[in-house]
């Protein structure tokens, strides 16, 4: 009976130690309306929040966070990057808009009014960025979704996106979605 105890054991803690797998839901989509975008913004990141369309755009030297009019198209720049930053994924996350930038290892955080209140530097490349209310979620090009800080984008911990029980890499824009 001993060993059956300690086999058990050894088995409960090899679960402890596994990876936990979950799949992915997989959902549909229709379109149903359209509406103008500006071609010279390349888009990055892009929020709908209480009404507003919040985007960030990349390109070193037209890197910015804007505000759009749904109705008429119409582009409010609320803030521009340095010229040698290429923005990156946005989020909302506690009344604050967090941009993140390709290469330079910076995000910029705003108020809701686009006023810049502090730069975070953080490790590796910033490609997408998301929230579950709680936390943040990063990914920087890899199969590795890493749940960072807000207040200083240290990782937390990750999530490796798997497909075929293979890592997928160049995870880009993240949403969440429940």
């Amino acid at each position: 009976a001993g060993g059956t105890k300690s086999a058990e054991k050894h088995d409960v803690a090899k679960q402890a130690d596994s990876p936990k797998v979950t799949f992915a839901e997989l959902y549909d989509y229709r379109i149903v309306a359209e509406y103008p975008h500006s071609a010279r913004s390349y888009t990055q990141g892009l929020q709908y929040v209480d009404g507003v369309m919040w985007e960030g755009t990349g390109q070193e030297g037209r890197s910015h966070l804007q505000r759009i009019s749904l109705a008429t198209g119409k582009v409010d720049i609320v803030a521009s990057l340095p010229n040698s930053e290429f923005g990156e994924g946005i989020t909302l996350f506690k009344e604050h808009i967090y941009q993140l930038t390709w290469l330079s290892r910076k995000a910029h955080v705003y108020n809701l009014e686009g006023k810049h209140l502090r730069t975070i530097s953080y490790e590796g490349e910033g490609w997408g960025i998301t929230t579950d209310g709680e936390r943040l979620y990063m990914s920087d090009g890899t199969a590795t979704i890493r749940l960072v800080n807000p207040e200083t984008l240290a990782t937390e911990g990750s999530i490796c996106v798997m497909y075929n029980g293979e890592p997928l890499g160049n995870i880009n824009e993240l949403e969440w979605g429940e």
